[in-house]
C-alpha cells in the first residue's frame, strides 16, 4: 500500500482555518472573561476596566488568526484541542506553551497600548 499523498494547502483552506481559529479563540476568551467576572465579582470588573482589554483581546485573536493561516486546516483541530486541554493523548507542555503564548501576546499588547 502506498502512502497517501498530501494535497497542497490552498489559499481558501488557509482562509477558512484562520477564520475558524479566530472564532474559536474569541469564544474561549469570552468564556474566560465571564468566568473572571464570576470569580472576582466587583473587583474583577474594576481590574478589567483598568487594563486595555480590547488591545489584548485583539492581539490574541490576531495572533490566533495568523497561526490558523500559517498552519492551515490540517493541524488546527489538534492545536485547538491542546489549547482547551481536551487532546488525547495530552501533552501538557504544548497546552502550557499555547496559553503562555496567549499571555505573552496580551502583556505585549497591554504594554504597547500605554
Amino acid at each position: 500500500m502506498q502512502p497517501r499523498r498530501q494535497q497542497p494547502v490552498t489559499l481558501a483552506d488557509r482562509g477558512m482555518a484562520a477564520s475558524l481559529c479566530a472564532l474559536f479563540v474569541s469564544a474561549t476568551l469570552a468564556v474566560l472573561l465571564v468566568g473572571f467576572f464570576c470569580v472576582f465579582r466587583g473587583f474583577g470588573a474594576q481590574m478589567i476596566l483598568r487594563i486595555h482589554l480590547v488591545h489584548a483581546w485583539s492581539a490574541c485573536v490576531g495572533a490566533a488568526t495568523l497561526l490558523g493561516f500559517v498552519t492551515g486546516s490540517e493541524p488546527l483541530p489538534d492545536l485547538l484541542a491542546h489549547f482547551w486541554g481536551t487532546a488525547k493523548p495530552r501533552r501538557l507542555e504544548l497546552t502550557l506553551g499555547l496559553w503562555a503564548a496567549v499571555a505573552v501576546v496580551a502583556v505585549v499588547a497591554e504594554l504597547a497600548s500605554r
